[in-house]
C-alpha cells in the first residue's frame, strides 16, 4: 500500500515538472510536404504550399527561412484574415544531377508562444537525357573491348546529343543513332595505352543546347 502511494506520489511529481506542450498554431496547412518533379526542365519551378488561419484572430508571416538558396519562399499575404486562406510561393531553380533532394522551409509567425511551421519540399529531379547505365567498369584481365550506352532525351524536349568527351584521354567515342526518335548509342571503346594504365575518369555528353547542371550528363569510367 505504502508502495502504491509513493509511486502516485512520483508520477504526480513527474507531471508537475512536466512542461505543457506548445499551443498549437492557428494556421492549418493542406500539406506540409510539397512534391516537385523538374520533369527535365532546369530554369525555375513554381510550387506553393497552402494553409488556412483557423483561429479567431489574424495571423501574421513575420519570416520565411528556406534551407537553400536554390529556393525562394515568399508569402502572398503578410495577414491572413481568420477564415481566409493564403499560401507560401516558392521558386526553386534546380541544382546538383538527378536524384531526390529535400528542402525546409522555415515559417515563423506574430503568434504568442506558437513555434514556428516547419515545411518540406521534396524535389524529384529527372535528367534530360536517360541513360541506360551510368558506371561503366573494365577489370583486371578483361578484353578491353568497347561497351555501348542507351541515351535517350526526354519526350517532347529538343535536346540533342552531339558528342562525348573525357576529362582523361582514356577513351575513344562514337555516336550512332538508336531506334527511337532522338535516341543515340554511345560506344566507349578503351585506347590501347589505357590497356596497361589502367584509370578512371568522367565522360561528359555534348548536347545541343548545352545543359546548365554538367553533372546530370555524366558516365563514370573505370579500367582496373
Amino acid at each position: 500500500m505504502k508502495s502504491a502511494f509513493l509511486l502516485l506520489l512520483s508520477l504526480a511529481w513527474v507531471q508537475a515538472q512536466t512542461p505543457p506542450p506548445p499551443p498549437a498554431g492557428a494556421l492549418q496547412w493542406k500539406e506540409t510536404t510539397v512534391k516537385l518533379e523538374t520533369l527535365g526542365r532546369l530554369g525555375a519551378l513554381p510550387a506553393s504550399f497552402e494553409f488556412k488561419n483557423t483561429g479567431k484572430k489574424p495571423v501574421t508571416i513575420t519570416s520565411i527561412q528556406t534551407s537553400c538558396g536554390c529556393t525562394v519562399a515568399e508569402s502572398s499575404q503578410r495577414v491572413t484574415a481568420p477564415g481566409d486562406t493564403s499560401e507560401i510561393t516558392l521558386q526553386y531553380t534546380p541544382t546538383g544531377g538527378p536524384g531526390v533532394r529535400y528542402y525546409h522551409v522555415t515559417v515563423q509567425t506574430d503568434e504568442a508562444g506558437v513555434p514556428a511551421y516547419a515545411l518540406k519540399l521534396q524535389v524529384v529531379h529527372e535528367p534530360r537525357v536517360a541513360m541506360d547505365k551510368r558506371l561503366l567498369v573494365w577489370e583486371q584481365g578483361e578484353p578491353r573491348k568497347a561497351k555501348v550506352v542507351k541515351l535517350t532525351p526526354k519526350p517532347g524536349d529538343p535536346i540533342r546529343i552531339v558528342g562525348a568527351k573525357a576529362e582523361k584521354d582514356l577513351f575513344k567515342f562514337e555516336l550512332k543513332d538508336g531506334a527511337a526518335p532522338g535516341e543515340k548509342l554511345l560506344t566507349v571503346t578503351p585506347r590501347m595505352f589505357a590497356g596497361t594504365t589502367g584509370g578512371k575518369t568522367r565522360i561528359h555528353l555534348i548536347t545541343e543546347p548545352p545543359t546548365t547542371v554538367p553533372t546530370e550528363n555524366q558516365i563514370f569510367a573505370i579500367l582496373r
